[in-house]
């Protein structure tokens, strides 16, 4: 029997424990944190045993404590939040402490992390070397080249490396990639989210310096989009727009507000294939003479007019913002999907549930306390006994299915392989397309609206087709 899955945190911010130092707090969709919380819950189940949380800032460290006491410990009944923290107390800035932490963990342990986007990669290769399975905040990281290079340590430690993409496990959301899969080839995509400018306070150190709206928000939707045509289509092209002045004004800086996004997409042609990749079983493509069945991945027998053609143009059209008002929802987002035989739409912020309450107008001031509320994310609200009762949230079990995944490979049970083949979790080598998209946008936006080509061949380290990103007329 293998003993319970020791879990390290890396990041002790507002996703992993709602810690924010702000006058505005924690957004209202995670007051009190996700992954901490779902670590607690995971170890009470047994599925987790001991859990470590580092950051870079020691002094922090009993604010932090406090807060996971106050909103976690204080409010749930029977969950155990003991846990050991890095850098000491005393420490005021340890910006490596994060491999003091890994070193005192076992191989075959999880490491989550949760720190801004431009840390991932050293984080996310420092926790492979030593054997350690690794759930990365989106997006995976920032260049293309870390993502490859990424690719290849992480195939060499044989770990399991996954993306935090946690809206693959909201059910619209899946049911309508699975639906997808029968509507024919890929014509269009439409995706927006928007969050307050409140949340320019909490990314203040690193909003505009170290990444950006499109990195934080556009990757949710990207990958949703390329979960959803499976290997059935590829980006070819990025031209990025973006608008300014809310940012700029709030933090002094240059800083965009909203960035969007569009690609060029091109139909594959049809492969018949008994491997899945990031998606399962017999790809669409371009073809009119099809199956209607999908998949993505594996080589096989081209079939149909798409191999003549090299397949059917796509558009996508990505938004991200945060410079919106406050409104009902933390979040204002939902996306179109076109195909060719339907279409698809889901409004993420808005499931029918709403509420109003006076202790929340009253914290809110004019016009507070009326919201959309989304239970299907998280359910922070305590059951009847007074336990944590958010189990079926995808936020949970986004993190929950990762470790489960990480404590099978330990066991045997299942192989890294065999993760990703099932197509579920958000597999680092299944991303290449999102990071090449995101990256893409920086370097459109760069060089001022220039369109990029995604030139796509094998990446030469084994992890299958990667393109190259070349800016047109530079």
């Amino acid at each position: 029997m293998t003993p319970p899955l020791g879990v390290l945190m890396v990041g002790a911010g507002e996703y992993t424990v709602g810690f924010v130092p702000t006058a505005h707090g924690a957004a209202s969709d995670k007051p009190a944190g996700v992954v901490a919380l779902t670590c607690f819950e995971l170890r009470r189940q047994g599925l987790v045993g001991r859990i470590a949380l580092c950051d870079m800032y020691g002094s922090r460290m009993p604010a932090v404590r406090a807060t996971v006491a106050a909103k976690i410990g204080d409010v749930y009944a029977g969950l155990d939040t003991s846990m050991d923290t890095y850098p000491e107390d005393h420490v005021e800035a340890e910006p490596t402490a994060y491999l003091r932490a890994m070193d005192s963990m076992r191989p075959g342990d999880a490491v989550i992390v949760f720190v801004p986007d431009d840390l991932h990669a050293a984080v996310a290769t420092a926790a492979a070397r030593r054997g350690l399975h690794v759930l990365l905040a989106k997006p995976a990281v920032k260049t293309l080249q870390e993502h490859l290079d990424l690719q290849a340590e992480v195939k060499l430690a044989g770990v399991l490396a996954c993306v935090e993409f946690h809206k693959r496990f909201d059910p619209m959301y899946s049911d309508a990639r699975n639906r997808a899969a029968g509507l024919g080839p890929f014509s269009h995509f439409a995706s927006h989210m928007a969050q307050p400018k409140q949340q320019l306070d909490t990314f203040r150190a690193w909003a505009g310096l170290r990444s950006d709206i499109s990195y934080y928000l556009n990757s949710h939707h990207i990958d949703i989009h390329n979960w959803m045509v499976g290997g059935r289509a590829l980006p070819e092209r990025v031209v990025a727009m973006a608008a300014t002045g809310v940012a700029e004004h709030k933090l002094g800086r240059p800083c965009e507000d909203t960035i969007t996004l569009m690609v060029q997409w091109r139909n594959t042609p049809q492969v018949r294939s008994g491997g899945a990749g990031g998606g399962a079983g017999v790809a669409e493509g371009g073809s009119p003479h099809g199956s209607g069945s999908s998949g993505g991945g594996g080589g096989g027998e081209v079939v149909g007019s798409a191999a003549a053609s090299g397949g059917w143009l796509g558009t996508a059209v990505y938004t991200a913002s945060w410079a919106a008002t406050k409104g009902d929802c933390h979040t204002q987002q939902g996306f179109r999907y076109v195909a060719h035989g339907g279409e698809l739409a889901v409004d993420q912020a808005h499931r029918g549930y709403t509420g109003v309450s006076e202790a929340a107008a009253a914290a809110a001031g004019a016009g507070g306390g009326y919201g959309s509320y989304n239970p299907l994310y998280m359910r922070y609200t305590p059951d009847a006994s007074g336990r944590f009762a958010g189990q079926s949230g995808y936020g949970f079990v986004s993190i929950a299915r990762f470790l489960a995944a990480a404590a099978d490979v330990n066991a045997g049970r299942r192989s890294v392989e065999g993760v990703r083949r099932e197509g579920e979790l958000a597999v680092l080598c299944d991303t290449v397309a999102v990071t090449a998209i995101l990256h893409a946008g920086r370097l459109s936006l760069d060089c001022g609206g220039a369109p990029v080509r995604l030139e796509w061949g094998d990446d030469g380290k084994g992890g299958g087709a990667s393109p190259l990103l070349v800016v047109v007329g530079q």
